[in-house]
């Protein structure tokens, strides 16, 4: 019998690991880092001070990034659960009904 739900759970799955593998590569970028090692070897110059300015929102918007990224892999895997829980109920009412 075929997927009565109409729904790919192997893909919802497989799009939450994915999700989640990307989130944990970008919170491991340290983006920061480069900025203030180029920023020491501008010496005081105008671009430094703006450098050094960014660097936190650079981080920030990765960190955000990050945790948004994982928010979706964890909501596309309890989907993926709940309509795999679902399909297993409505197979099992229906086999019952015969």
């Amino acid at each position: 019998m075929g997927p009565i739900l109409q729904v790919d759970i192997a893909a919802l799955q497989q799009l939450s690991a994915d999700l989640s593998r990307i989130a944990d590569q970008i919170s491991g970028i340290d983006s920061a880092g480069p900025i203030f090692e180029a920023s020491a070897a501008l010496n005081s110059s105008a671009v430094t001070a703006v450098s050094i300015g960014n660097a936190d929102v650079i981080t920030d918007a990765y960190r955000h990034l990050a945790t948004q990224l994982g928010l979706m892999a964890s909501g596309t895997a309890a989907a993926a659960g709940l309509y795999d829980a679902a399909e297993a109920e409505v197979v099992s009412e229906l086999r019952g009904a015969y």
